[in-house]
C-alpha cells in the first residue's frame, strides 16, 4: 500500500512540474505581444496599423478605425497603462479657408480599441492672423468597449498667428479612469499640426 501511495505521488508531481515548466511557457512565448512588434517594426499608416490588427490579433474589421485621406499618422506606445495610441490627421482642402479632422486611437496591449477621440476645426488664415472659426468633436468606442465619457470641445488662439481646436475629457470604465486631450494646431500659413 505504501509503495503504491508513493508512486501514485511521484506522478502527481512530475505532471505538475511539466505543466508548470513546459506547456504554460510555450503558450505564453507563443502569444502575439503587439506591444512588442511595434516597437520593433516602423508603422506608417493606420491602413498598416489595421493590417496588424486583423493579421496578428483577429481584430474583427468592423472594430477598426478607417481614415480617409490621411495626411498624418504617428504611433505611441503607454507602457504604464500597456496602450497603444496612434493620431491621424486628414486634410480636407488649402485656401484661406480650411477643414481638417484629427483623430486618436486607444488600443489595449491586445489590438482591441477601446476608444477614439476626433477634432474637427475650420479655420481662416492669411496676412500674419488665423483664428478658429467652428470647432467639434467626439469620443466614440466600438460595440465590445465598456469605456465612456462626455468629452469637451473648446477653441481660440496660442498667439494671434496660431488658432487651435480642441477635444479634451476622462473615460472610466469599471475603477480605470483615462485623462486624455488632443489639439489641432493651424498658423497663419495653413500649415496643421496636433499633439
Amino acid at each position: 500500500m505504501r509503495r503504491t501511495n508513493s508512486i501514485l505521488i511521484v506522478v502527481i508531481c512530475l505532471a505538475i512540474v511539466f505543466a508548470m515548466s513546459g506547456v504554460g511557457v510555450m503558450a505564453d512565448e507563443n502569444r502575439f505581444n503587439l506591444i512588442e512588434y511595434c516597437k520593433t517594426h516602423q508603422i506608417t499608416s493606420q491602413a498598416e496599423f489595421n493590417n496588424v490588427l486583423i493579421d496578428y490579433c483577429s481584430v474583427d474589421e468592423t472594430e477598426l478605425f478607417v481614415t480617409n485621406n490621411e495626411e498624418y499618422f504617428y504611433l505611441e506606445i503607454d507602457y504604464v497603462t500597456n496602450t497603444i495610441i496612434t493620431t491621424v490627421r486628414e486634410q480636407r482642402s488649402t485656401r484661406g479657408s480650411d477643414t481638417e479632422t484629427c483623430s486618436r486611437n486607444y488600443y489595449d496591449d491586445n489590438g482591441g480599441r477601446i476608444f477614439t477621440i476626433t477634432v474637427e476645426g475650420t479655420f481662416q488664415f492669411g496676412l500674419l492672423v488665423c483664428f478658429c472659426t467652428s470647432a467639434d468633436g467626439s469620443f466614440t468606442k466600438p460595440s465590445s468597449s465598456q469605456w465612456t465619457s462626455t468629452p469637451t470641445i473648446s477653441s481660440g488662439n496660442q498667439s494671434p498667428s496660431v488658432a487651435y481646436a480642441r477635444i479634451s475629457g476622462t473615460a472610466t470604465y469599471s475603477n480605470q479612469t483615462r485623462n486624455y486631450s488632443l489639439t489641432l494646431t493651424c498658423d497663419n500659413t495653413g500649415t496643421f499640426g496636433a499633439y
